[in-house]
């Protein structure tokens, strides 16, 4: 059994978080049995800020699952966007008025 797994379901029942949801394209197209046809258009809609204005001028296109993810990770999972996340990840510290909670829940998804 994965640990990492185990941990995330301790802190969100620590912090009284909502359940799990699918944090991958491939989970939730399996998740979701989301028809071939459906995979793309059911992603972009789920894509916010600044990966949705991104995302926009692809919008038009009839773009297909694989060349979706090659450019999602082309964008958002280069080594320099890495690197930036590890930078905040080791130098963000805790700020007054945030609650452990949230800083925890914030460190774990840089860290993911």
């Amino acid at each position: 059994m994965n640990p990492l797994g185990n941990w995330e379901e301790f802190a969100r029942a620590l912090l009284n978080v909502r359940p799990v949801v699918p944090t991958s394209c491939d989970d939730y197209v399996t998740t979701y049995n989301l028809a071939a046809g459906d995979q793309v258009p059911t992603l972009q809609e789920r894509l916010v800020g600044e990966a949705k204005s991104w995302w926009s001028c692809y919008r038009v296109m009839e773009v297909e699952y694989a060349k979706f993810k090659e450019l999602l990770r082309n964008r958002w999972d280069s080594p320099s966007t890495r690197t930036a996340l590890l930078i905040k990840l080791y130098i963000d510290k805790q700020r007054v008025t945030e609650s452990v909670g949230t800083f925890l829940e914030n460190k774990y998804r840089l860290f993911q």
